[in-house]
């Protein structure tokens, strides 16, 4: 228990279908990146098609970082790692639909940019002089630039939407859990021996719950590939089998409970 989680190796679970599917999909993500990168390089784009590129940008990464997790047997860095994809996909599927879902989003991030330098703004005793007056500054630049706009950003579940309501309600809440490591997630540390009357706590990997962790990964990946493929009008990529892959795939363990 020294060293934790960085002493385990999870070299057993690197053959399980769950981390083979991972690998093409991450394989098929840096493709479509690759392809659509020289376009993004070549022709003039406006904000929707930026925005929606630099959200796919960031599901590859986070998909790659829950594979990583994957490899040590990290179950809870998972879940909010997915939880995570889940916002970019959600943000990505509502700027794919209109320019002015695109305008809304970029709009909600000065909102929530304005609120942080509020915060930061009552804490003298941690800036300096130089820090202040930057914030200052800033912080008038978005009060003129927000003049008229709404006072709070979107909701996750408004930017969810109707294309994509099934995964908030399905898994969004769920994996906030350990996002917020509620007291029910945290069961992850205790054995309960019911022999014995006692409980017993633990500080390990828990390889036997990385496939299904991996699997929903997997699954909100590769819909955020057809946010992207659709929107930018990419063919020839065979999610349709990855997809098949997944449905076929069967996760060891049933779902855990977080």
């Amino acid at each position: 228990m020294n060293t934790g989680f960085l002493a385990y190796s999870s070299q057993k679970w690197t053959d399980h279908p769950s981390f083979r599917l991972a690998t093409d999909v991450n394989r098929e993500a840096m493709t479509i990146l690759k392809t659509q990168g020289k376009n993004m390089g070549t022709i003039s784009k406006g904000e929707q098609e930026r925005l929606i590129f630099a959200m796919s940008l960031r599901g590859v990464e986070i998909f790659q970082a829950v594979v990583l997790m994957a490899e040590r047997g990290m179950v809870a860095e998972m879940a909010i790692l997915t939880r995570s994809l889940l916002e970019t996909l959600f943000k990505a599927g509502a700027a794919s639909t209109s320019s002015e879902n695109t305008s809304r989003i970029l709009i909600d991030d000065k909102i929530e940019r304005r609120k942080q330098l509020k915060r930061i703004s009552k804490l003298n005793q941690y800036l300096t002089d130089i820090d202040r007056k930057q914030f200052e500054a800033e912080l008038k630049h978005l009060d003129d630039l927000l003049k008229g706009q709404p006072k709070n950003a979107l909701s996750i579940e408004s930017l969810a939407g109707n294309d994509h309501k099934d995964f908030y309600d399905l898994f969004y809440s769920y994996f906030s859990t350990a996002a917020h490591s509620s007291p029910r997630h945290l069961r992850q540390h205790i054995d309960i021996l019911k022999d014995q009357n006692m409980i017993r706590f633990t500080f390990k990997p828990r390889f036997q719950d990385v496939p299904f962790f991996l699997a929903m990964a997997i699954r909100v990946h590769l819909k955020l590939l057809r946010v992207v493929t659709s929107f930018f009008v990419i063919q020839d990529f065979p999610l349709d089998l990855l997809d098949q892959r997944l449905k076929e795939l069967k996760p060891t363990v049933s779902q855990p409970s977080l």
